[in-house]
């Protein structure tokens, strides 16, 4: 600014490490416990759709605090930077830490499941009309596609469960 004058010590400009991203969200805290620092991450960047990154883990707050009438634990992520996405301080973004992954394993759609005092099942078909129940142990589950431990071999057809009328 012409004609202003500065003391010694005074901040005129901030610039970012451009090099050294931190992703700042917020942890549900019935989820916190869940997760460890040096988990990994991917980081879904709001202004660039399509594009992921991958992070770490680095802080998780020992001290809650309120947002929305909901507790939540404030966590940080360390980018690991990518030549092929272009990232910018202050771009919003969602975090999905990764608890558990396997990779190769036998798995069907969660809505395919019957869940019943702690045990699950599936339809499978009998004939060319019958279909009967059958029990399968189940492993990770990510809401959408779930794990078969036991009980289904690969290449075994599931059905779709009946649609139930509301009256």
């Amino acid at each position: 600014v012409p004609l202003t004058s500065y003391q010694p010590g005074t901040a005129i400009m901030r610039m970012a490490d451009m090099n050294d991203l931190i992703f700042k969200g917020t942890v549900d805290e019935i989820d916190v416990g869940k997760i460890r620092e040096g988990m990994p991450c991917e980081l879904q960047i709001g202004a660039l759709p399509g594009k992921t990154v991958t992070g770490e883990v680095t802080l998780i707050s020992l001290k809650a605090k309120k947002e929305d009438n909901t507790t939540v634990f404030p966590v940080e992520i360390r980018i690991i930077r990518s030549d092929d996405v272009v990232l910018r301080a202050g771009f919003s973004a969602n975090a999905h830490i990764i608890i558990a992954q396997r990779d190769s394993v036998l798995s069907i759609p969660e809505r395919v499941v019957t869940f019943r005092n702690d045990s699950a099942f599936v339809e499978i078909p009998v004939g060319e009309t019958g279909s009967e129940e059958r029990y399968i142990k189940t492993g990770l589950s990510d809401a959408i596609r779930i794990e078969v431990l036991e009980g289904l071999h690969e290449g075994e057809k599931v059905l779709e469960k009946k649609v139930q009328e509301i009256t």
